[in-house]
């Protein structure tokens, strides 16, 4: 549903220490439909961690104190360095370190360190200009060979199609390969030690399509409705392999979809859960942002598209929340159950509001009622760009909400001219 260009990390990486910005202005799930199309629905040496892929957790919401709202901290995703020394000491109190596991990592086990003293030389250089500083481990840009481990390592739909994407979705399947899970733990753990835990205030988490938390898009090589869970790993583990979405006037069972779907939102939230005690194992207590896209699955939408046949036609298909697997009830209480410093992270601030029910209101408010059962902080940032609208709406939302911070997308797409405000007028528009 979000739409966002991709800032050119290895542009960053070729000017050095000159690039300071998170690795990517994310591009959206490209599957997923503008906001308008989107129409009201009916509510009706790290140790090895593994979690079983069909791990849904559902934990009682926690009774803890309620989080008491204070003003916002704001923050700059893909800073650049004439903003990075103009902002300091000023409203603007995080940068994002990004990285990328490509160029860290070109070969299994073998680190490079003079990719890790340049993200050392961009470390201090915000540490020195006293930003809080969020780390994006940059797991969106795999190195190659991780594609040559064992096993499908590319995520396979109902068609046979093995899933290859543009810079920063282009990701591993790490959701049901093993082999792909243990390189991810060895390069988060390797770079928790290089870098440092206390060096920063948080450290995004989402793992997949621009560093997400997502499957990939329900449209691809000429097919739509897609799943992704269709690998001989992942067939091994379902509860009925041969069953697919409806094709044409095909019949599917609501009982095998049923069990399926489910499968296929607990894998996801498995890995999610993994993911996050991966990253606790590695940076101990240091706060996590578990990174939600686009609209999310609403109340209602699964069992609307089973009543429907799978066929493709209810806006959860269509929109590709289920193809992107976006059960956040699941996902925002699996974090409260792996019992980490977590927050839950909307990346569309700026969506527009459908309506006042559940299925209508935007993502973050949303979000921001999941979270409320766990007394779990709640953050976010604008899509990218968009204008003083986008600023005011991101904002606006923050205060109602009662988000623990604000990260603007994006400090390079102001300077390009390409962001619809100047930094003055983000300035202004950060104050309210």
């Amino acid at each position: 549903m979000r739409g966002r260009a991709d800032l050119l990390r290895r542009a960053g990486l070729v000017l050095g220490i000159l690039a300071l910005g998170v690795g990517s202005e994310r591009g959206a799930a490209s599957a997923l439909a503008s906001p308008a199309s989107v129409s009201p629905v009916a509510t009706p040496a790290v140790a090895t961690i593994a979690v079983a892929a069909t791990s849904s957790p559902t934990p009682t919401p926690a009774a803890k104190p309620a989080i008491t709202p204070t003003a916002p901290w704001f923050g700059l995703i893909a800073p650049t360095t004439d903003q990075i020394a103009t902002l300091a000491h000023g409203q603007v109190t995080r940068m994002t370190l990004g990285l990328g596991w490509d160029s860290i990592e070109p070969k299994p086990g073998v680190f490079s360190s003079y990719e890790i003293g340049l993200v050392v030389a961009r470390l201090t250089v915000l540490r020195n200009a006293g930003y809080h500083i969020v780390l994006d481990l940059g797991l969106q840009y795999p190195p190659s060979w991780v594609f040559d481990l064992p096993g499908a390592t590319r995520f396979v739909d109902q068609y046979g199609d093995a899933w290859h994407g543009p810079l920063s979705q282009d990701v591993p399947n790490a959701v049901f390969n093993q082999q792909v899970r243990s390189a991810q733990q060895q390069y988060i753990a390797h770079v928790a030690a290089a870098l440092g835990p206390k060096n920063f205030a948080t450290v995004r988490v989402g793992g997949l399509l621009s560093g997400e938390l997502r499957y990939p898009p329900a449209t691809y090589n000429g097919h739509s409705n897609l799943l992704w869970d269709y690998d001989a790993t992942a067939l091994a583990q379902s509860p009925y392999p041969n069953w697919r979405p409806t094709v044409g006037t095909g019949v599917t069972s609501a009982t095998q979809a049923r069990a399926s779907l489910k499968f296929y939102y607990d894998s996801l939230t498995g890995y999610e859960t993994w993911l996050m005690k991966t990253v606790a194992a590695a940076f101990g207590s240091l706060n996590q942002e578990i990174l939600f896209p686009s609209w999310g699955l609403r109340p209602g939408m699964t069992e609307a598209a089973i009543t429907a046949g799978n066929r493709g036609s209810t806006n959860a298909e269509i929109n590709g929340m289920i193809s992107s697997g976006l059960d956040w009830p699941a996902q925002v209480a699996a974090i409260s159950a792996a019992h980490i410093n977590g927050t839950v992270y909307c990346t569309w601030l700026d969506a527009p509001a459908q309506g006042s029910t559940a299925a209508q209101v935007p993502p973050i408010d949303y979000l921001a009622s999941l979270a409320k059962q766990y007394a779990l902080p709640v953050a976010g940032e604008n899509t990218g760009g968009g204008g003083p609208l986008a600023l005011s709406l991101a904002v606006k939302r923050a205060k109602a909400d009662g988000l623990t911070g604000v990260m603007y997308m994006s400090g390079s797409m102001v300077e390009q001219g390409r962001a619809g405000v100047t930094l003055p007028a983000l300035l202004a528009g950060l104050r309210g």
